[in-house]
């Protein structure tokens, strides 16, 4: 089995995506993990959750995302990420602004 099921890629882009998605994955996992502290702070102080906080952890996250892509995208071969962007579009997963999927005309 791939790192992704379904997508084919060579033996080196298969390792470099593995290894963006564990870094991914770290950086998700102490997102969430300072996200849920937060909550709990709040939770204990009898605040409702901040709104503008909540807005800045949502940015945050699809920085993290976007920044992931754009490192496959510079790492992997032309084929490989040719191949993680179908993946992508038959998962309905949409842009995160990397330089290759941004319309023409698009900043």
């Amino acid at each position: 089995m791939g790192v992704l099921p379904g997508v084919r890629l060579n033996e080196d882009d298969a390792k470099m995506l593995a290894g963006i998605l564990t870094d991914f994955d770290l950086m998700r996992q102490a997102w969430m993990k300072s996200l849920r502290s937060q909550q709990q702070v709040w939770r204990e102080q009898g605040k409702p959750m901040d709104r503008a906080a909540m807005d800045e952890w949502n940015r945050q996250g699809v920085e993290m995302a976007r920044q992931s892509l754009e490192q496959a995208r510079r790492s992997l071969s032309s084929e490989g990420w040719a191949a993680l962007q179908q993946h992508m579009k038959e998962m309905h997963v949409r842009s995160f602004g990397t330089a290759a999927s941004r319309p023409p005309g698009a900043k």
